[in-house]
C-alpha cells in the first residue's frame, strides 16, 4: 500500500502537479495510518504527513481487536504489516497528528502514543479535538436547547440526544437508541394508522 502511494507521488511529481521538495501526505482514519506510516518509512517522498484519527500502534489494536474472545483470538492475529508506533525511532519528517477525545473507532492512545514516542525530536504536534468523535464534531450549538421543530430530520434528533445522553453514555450510541426509537415510533404509528383506515380487524 505504501509503495503504491510513494509511486503516486512520484507521478504528481513527474507531471509537474507537485513539487519534489514541497510534497506532503495527509490522511484521515485508514489515510492517518498511511500517513503515520509514511512519517516513519525511509527514504519516502514525502517532506511532512498529517495524520488525522489514524491508527498507529498495530499490535495493541491486533490484541484489543473485539470485545468477543475467539474474534480477538482469531482474527487479531491478521494484523499485520509495518507497525508505525514500533518505528517510532525511524521518524524521518515533521508530522501533525490530530485526533478527537471521544473517538471510540481509533482510540486516542493512537495518537498520544505515538506522539510521545517522538516528541523529544521536536518534529510532532499534537492537537486533541475536544468533543469530537471518529465521524466528527458533535456539535454544542444552542439550537440543541430549543424544542424539537416540526419536520426536524433523524439527523438532527440524533446529534441532540449524543448531546444530552453524553454523561452516561457514548455519543454514537445515545444518537443510534434515539434514531431507534423514532422508528419504532413510527412503526407504531403507521401501524395504528392503518388499523383505523382499513378496519380494527386487521392483524399483523
Amino acid at each position: 500500500m505504501q509503495d503504491d502511494k510513494d509511486d503516486g507521488a512520484a507521478w504528481l511529481v513527474k507531471e509537474g502537479y507537485a513539487a519534489k521538495d514541497r510534497i506532503a501526505i495527509y490522511g484521515y482514519s485508514y489515510g492517518g495510518f498511511a500517513a503515520f506510516a509514511a512519517s516513519v518509512r525511509p527514504d519516502g517522498p514525502f517532506k511532512c504527513a498529517i495524520a488525522g484519527a489514524g491508527v498507529s500502534n498495530l499490535t495493541r489494536i491486533g490484541g484489543n481487536w473485539s470485545e468477543n474472545r475467539q474474534q480477538r483470538a482469531f482474527q487479531g492475529r491478521t494484523v499485520k504489516g509495518m507497525d508505525p508506533q514500533q518505528n517510532t525511532s525511524k521518524l524521518s519528517m515533521p508530522i501533525l497528528i490530530f485526533h478527537g477525545d471521544r473517538d471510540v473507532r481509533v482510540p486516542l492512545f493512537h495518537a498520544t502514543d505515538f506522539y510521545n514516542s517522538v516528541k523529544s525530536t521536536g518534529k510532532a504536534k499534537l492537537v486533541i479535538l475536544k468533543d469530537m468523535g471518529h465521524q466528527g464534531w458533535r456539535q454544542r450549538s444552542e439550537w440543541l436547547f430549543k424544542a424539537i421543530p416540526d419536520g426536524t430530520s433523524f439527523r438532527e434528533v440524533a446529534a441532540l440526544s449524543g448531546h444530552l445522553l453524553s454523561s452516561v453514555l457514548p455519543p454514537h450510541d445515545a444518537a443510534r437508541l434515539a434514531v431507534g426509537v423514532m422508528l419504532a415510533a413510527t412503526l407504531l404509528f403507521v401501524a395504528a394508522t392503518a388499523r383505523e383506515l382499513y378496519g380494527r380487524s386487521l392483524r399483523w
